[in-house]
Order: C-alpha cells, then sequence, then structure tokens
C-alpha cells in the first residue's frame, strides 16, 4: 500500500509564479546565471544562490545554507509566497510542441521508502547525498520534488484529465516555449479519491530524484522525529515518462592507451562512424578524434551495466562510482559538442554515449532488488524549483 498524503503547499502568488520558478540553478552557465539575477528579483534563484554568480565559493556551506533560508524567509515575509489553508494535492502539467506531462503533487513518506513500497533503481553519489541532508537540515525546504512513477491507473488519468478541463490557478510559458499549468485540488472528495486509488498500488518507482529522497531518509534517522518523515513529490504515471541515457566521460589514468582500446575490443564490437549522435539506441564511443559505434558482445545486461562492470571496474579499477572523480556524468540533452570537447580539452580521455533505459527495464531492476550505477538515466520532465514548495516547520 502506497501512503501519499495532501498537504498546506507553500506556493508562489499568482501574479510572481512566471518571476519565481526557475530551473535548477547549475543548469545555467556564470553569465546566464548573472543576467538571470540582475535582470530578475524575484527569482528563486537569489534564495538558493544567495551569494550571486560565482560568489560563495569560500564560504562553509552550513553558513551558505543559513544564507538560504534566510532569504527565503525573506521572500515569505515580502508575501512572494502564500500557504494555502487546507490540505490539497496539486495537479501539473508541462505543454510542449510535441508532447505533453500530466501529474500530481504532494507528500511521500520516508517509511515507505524504507520499506521499499517506493523502490529505487540507481545508486547515489555519496557526496551529494551528504550535501542535500546538510542542506535540508539547515533550510527545511523541498522545493524541487523527486519525481516518482507508477502503472498507470485509469481512474487517476481520468481526474487529472477532469481538472485539466478548467481554468488553471497557473498558467505561463517560459523562455524556451514550455506551458506550465497548475491546478489545486482541495475539494476533499477527490482527495480522498486520490489517497484512496493508492492504497491500492502496491509498488511506486523513484524516476529521479534519487539524492533527494535518500537525504530525505538520512536526514529522518538523524532526526528521529515523525516532523521528518515525509518529502515532496510529483507523481507521475509511468506512460508518461520520457527516459534518456546518461553519458560518461572517464579519465585513464595509470590506464595505457593502448591497452584500454584492446580490453574494450575484448568486451565490444567496435566499427568506426562519422559523428557522435545525440539519443542513441546503441552505445557510442569517442577517443583521440574518433568516433565508434560499440556493440555488447553480452547483451544479458543493460549497456550501463555492461559498461560498469566490464571497463569502469573491470578495466579502470574504479570501484566506488559514489565517489570518483575520475567519472564524469553528462546528461543526455548536452549538445554533442560540449561532451566532445571534454574529451578535446583534456578534461576526460574518452566518451561514452550511453542508450535509453526502457521503463520495463527500471522497473525490473526496482523490483528485483537491484541497483543501476549513478546516473544510469536522464528523465524528463524536469520540474521547476519553487512553483510548490515543502517546508519542515511551516507546512
Amino acid at each position: 500500500m502506497a501512503n501519499i498524503h495532501p498537504f498546506k503547499a507553500i506556493r508562489p502568488v499568482r501574479n510572481k509564479v512566471n518571476l519565481l520558478t526557475t530551473r535548477s540553478y547549475i543548469s545555467y552557465t556564470k553569465s546566464m546565471l548573472k543576467i538571470k539575477l540582475d535582470s530578475n528579483p524575484y527569482s528563486f534563484i537569489h534564495v538558493i544562490n544567495p551569494y550571486g554568480a560565482g560568489g560563495g565559493k569560500n564560504i562553509n556551506p552550513d553558513q551558505k545554507y543559513k544564507r538560504v533560508a534566510e532569504k527565503f524567509e525573506e521572500f515569505f515575509n515580502n508575501k512572494y509566497f502564500q500557504i494555502d489553508e487546507t490540505n490539497c494535492f496539486y495537479i501539473y502539467r508541462q505543454v510542449y510542441e510535441d508532447k505533453s506531462f500530466i501529474g500530481f503533487m504532494g507528500l511521500s513518506t520516508v517509511q515507505d521508502y524504507e520499506n521499499k513500497v517506493i523502490k529505487k533503481h540507481e545508486q547515489t553519489l555519496e557526496v551529494r547525498e551528504k550535501m542535500f541532508t546538510d542542506y535540508l537540515n539547515v533550510t527545511k525546504i523541498h522545493a524541487e520534488p523527486v519525481l516518482i512513477t507508477y502503472d498507470s491507473v485509469k481512474e487517476v488519468n481520468d481526474l487529472l484529465h477532469s481538472y485539466s478541463k478548467e481554468r488553471p490557478e497557473y498558467e505561463f510559458t517560459t523562455h524556451n516555449g514550455v506551458l506550465h499549468e497548475l491546478w489545486v485540488v482541495s475539494d476533499m472528495k477527490d482527495v480522498v479519491k486520490l489517497q484512496n486509488h493508492f492504497k491500492n498500488v502496491d509498488s511506486l518507482y523513484i524516476a529521479d530524484g534519487h539524492h533527494r529522497i535518500a537525504s530525505s531518509s538520512r536526514l529522518r534517522s538523524v532526526k528521529n522525529t515523525e516532523k521528518y518523515d515525509k518529502f515532496l513529490s510529483f507523481y507521475l504515471a509511468d506512460d508518461q515518462l520520457s527516459i534518456n541515457g546518461f553519458s560518461r566521460g572517464v579519465q585513464l589514468k595509470n590506464v595505457s592507451e593502448d591497452d584500454f582500446m584492446n580490453s574494450l575490443k575484448a568486451f565490444y564490437t567496435l566499427t568506426q562512424i562519422e559523428h557522435i549522435a545525440l539519443h542513441p539506441t546503441k552505445t557510442r564511443f569517442y577517443f583521440k578524434g574518433i568516433s565508434y559505434l560499440v556493440e555488447e558482445k553480452d547483451t544479458s545486461i543493460l549497456p550501463v551495466e555492461y559498461l560498469t562492470q566490464k571497463i569502469l571496474t573491470g578495466v579502470l579499477g574504479i570501484k566506488n562510482l559514489r565517489k570518483s572523480r575520475q567519472i564524469s556524468y553528462i546528461p543526455s540533452n548536452a549538445p554533442t559538442s560540449d561532451m566532445i570537447n571534454l574529451v578535446e580539452s583534456g578534461k576526460m580521455d574518452a566518451l561514452f554515449v550511453l542508450p535509453a533505459i526502457r521503463f520495463s527495464d527500471l522497473k525490473a531492476v526496482s523490483d528485483n532488488g537491484r541497483v543501476l550505477p549513478p546516473k544510469s538515466t536522464w528523465i524528463e520532465p524536469k520540474l521547476r524549483s519553487a512553483l510548490i514548495i515543502y517546508n519542515y516547520n511551516l507546512c
């Protein structure tokens, strides 16, 4: 049985929602970040990056997180945000030219995660897990939900789409042409209906946000109080997900180029190709200015597992992928030129561009208690920060 909970969300006042919400600040270049901060005093980036573009590098993390908390309080006191009076769920839709995603936000429980009702499919990076734990402990803010998926349920779909025919609470378009819409589910009959449907769901699956949910679990164990038992989630049916691969740049370190290539040929069939393509159906490899199609000689496991076992761990000797700086993880939406430049600049020695994993494979991994290597998937939709906020003290 999956436990989902409505709550009194902190959310932008209607006339500032398009100004406040933002994509993750790490997706901005330093110059873009400066323009964003200089041109928009309402952007939530001022909260999560309170020292400005390029600032805060030498600031103690706890001091930085305290400043985040102070900046959030400042925004809240300036009435940029409001708190709902009753416990609600929040239906959210993104609309692109060729696709759309619709789901709803609420709270999940750490207990469901620890009891494996909410199942993971990949390892986390230890340094990021600890960072998020410290961040939550100081700021108390969940401004970006964990993306959780489930087997599509007709009754839930019907409820979401019935709301989508009404006028949304928020409706705005971002600079990339994406329409964002949100509806508040405050009618207790519909709130209970959603909760009851999920009481019949045996398993939920983490699609995106493994570090956030692991950090919530760590914080709950440290604090040992019910106050920290919940975390912000966006529930999206499995047929709504878009899954792509995550690329890897690697450093050879103490392995010679000849030994590396000979080892690669032992595990893969290599075919030289003209260029690396985004979203490949088979693994691509870039090394010393040449692009290759590489086909695994054993297809009984997923390409990302095969690469990890045979090359990253077996050949390069990387034992702890959660900590290693020998690997650079690159999201699938990064331009191929940026990925190749990682090698050409000398930051990495080789590049592997991996194919997307099907949801059925992710589900099988989760159901069997396995975990994939860190950063095995790049999953959409990517959600905006500060559209809906959960705060341990205020909500």
